[in-house]
C-alpha cells in the first residue's frame, strides 16, 4: 500500500508530528488551492517537536527556512489579536453641577469627676448648630470620571458651600461645694467660696469646603488621625464626604471659636474636643450614593440624594473627651442635588 511504501520503520509519533491527527497507516491526500491558507495556520499552530535523530524524517517535510515556530507564529497571533481588540479606554471626566443644603447639630454635657479633696462639682452643656447651603445662582461643579459599576473618581473635589453658625455653652460651677481640703482650708483664701452660673454664645458666618473621594486621604487634611483608622470599603457607586472648615478669621486653622474670639464672643466652644472636626466648625464624615451613573444614562434631569449621619461619643475611634466626663451626640442632615 501507499503508506507503507511512504512510511519508514520510526515510531508512530514521528508522523503525528508533521501531520496532525494521522496515524502510519492513513493515508493523506494533498492539500486543495481552496484550503491550502487554512491547513497552513491549522498545522502551524501546533508545535512540532524534532525527532531523537535530530533531523524532521516525514516524507513532505518543507525546506526549514518556511518552517515557522510555534514561539513565532504564537507571537504574531497575540500581536494580530492586541492590534483587532479595540482598547478599554478610561471613562471620560464629566462635569456636574450640585446643590447642596443641610444642618449639623452637635449636643452635649460634662460633668465633671470630683477628686476627693479640695475640688468642686462643675457641670457643662451645650449645643453647636452649623446650617450650610449653596445658592441657585451659584451651584457647586464636580469634575467626576464614572466607571461602568458607577463608581466615581475624583480629582480635588471641593465645593465650597456658605454657612451660619450658633454656640451656646451653659456652665455651673459650685465652688462653694468645694469639698475639704487638707489642712482644714477651702481653697479660696479668706473670702467665701460663690457658685459661678453662666452661659456664652457666639453667631458666626464662613463657611465649609464640600470634599468629595472614595478614601479619608481624599477628604481628610494631611496629619488628621481619622486618615490612619482603617475605612470599611464603600459600595461601588457610594463616596466619601466631608466638610472642612473655612472659618474667617486671624487664625491658620479658620476655626470656628477662633472666629467667635475675634468678635468677642469667646468660651462659647463645645467640649468634644476628640470629635470628628465638630470642633473647629467642620461637618463630619459620611456616606452618601450618587446618582452619577443613572444621570449619564438619563443625559439631562436631576437626581437628589439625602444622607443622614449620626456619630455618639464616646466611641470606639473617639474613646476621650474624656470619656468619663462628657458625652456628646452630632447629627448631620445632608441634601445633594445633582444635574448635568
Amino acid at each position: 500500500m501507499v503508506s507503507r511504501a511512504v512510511a519508514p520503520s520510526l515510531p508512530s509519533s514521528a508522523a503525528s508530528r508533521t501531520i496532525p491527527h494521522a496515524s502510519a497507516s492513513t493515508v493523506v491526500p494533498p492539500p486543495s488551492a481552496s484550503s491550502a491558507a487554512s491547513r497552513t495556520v491549522a498545522l502551524a499552530s501546533v508545535p512540532s517537536a524534532p525527532s531523537r535523530l535530530g533531523t524532521d524524517v516525514s516524507p513532505a517535510a518543507p525546506p526549514r527556512h518556511r518552517v515557522a515556530t510555534a514561539a513565532t507564529v504564537f507571537a504574531a497571533a497575540t500581536a494580530a489579536l492586541a492590534a483587532a481588540a479595540p482598547a478599554t479606554a478610561a471613562p471620560k471626566a464629566t462635569t456636574f453641577r450640585v446643590a447642596v443644603e443641610g444642618t449639623q447639630t452637635t449636643t452635649w454635657k460634662y460633668v465633671k469627676r470630683q477628686a476627693p479633696s479640695c475640688d468642686w462639682p462643675e457641670e457643662e452643656s451645650g449645643e453647636q448648630t452649623i446650617t450650610f447651603g449653596t445658592t441657585k445662582a451659584k451651584p457647586g461643579t464636580l469634575k467626576v470620571r464614572v466607571a461602568k459599576d458607577g463608581t466615581p473618581s475624583f480629582s480635588g473635589a471641593v465645593v465650597t458651600v456658605p454657612a451660619a453658625a450658633e454656640l451656646r455653652r451653659d456652665f455651673d460651677r459650685r465652688y462653694a461645694d468645694i469639698s475639704g481640703c487638707p489642712g482644714g482650708g477651702s481653697g479660696g483664701g479668706q473670702g467665701k467660696n460663690e457658685n459661678v452660673q453662666g452661659s456664652r454664645s457666639c453667631k458666626a458666618t464662613g463657611a465649609v469646603r464640600l470634599r468629595f473621594g472614595t478614601s479619608r486621604k481624599e477628604v481628610y487634611d494631611a496629619g488628621d488621625p481619622m486618615v490612619q483608622n482603617p475605612l470599611k470599603a464603600l459600595k461601588p457607586g457610594w463616596a466619601l464626604l466631608r466638610g472642612a472648615q473655612d472659618w474667617p478669621g486671624e487664625d491658620r486653622s479658620h476655626s470656628l471659636p477662633a472666629t467667635c474670639a475675634d468678635h468677642d464672643q469667646g468660651d462659647a466652644d463645645i467640649a468634644i474636643t476628640q470629635g470628628r472636626g465638630e470642633w473647629g466648625g467642620s461637618l463630619i464624615e459620611s456616606r452618601a450614593p450618587l446618582p452619577l451613573k443613572q444621570l449619564l444614562k438619563a443625559r439631562k434631569g436631576s437626581r437628589t440624594v439625602r444622607v443622614k449621619t449620626v456619630v455618639v461619643y464616646p466611641n470606639p475611634e473617639q474613646q476621650q473627651q474624656p470619656a468619663e466626663d462628657t458625652e456628646g451626640r452630632t447629627v448631620l442632615d445632608l441634601r445633594l442635588t445633582f444635574r448635568r
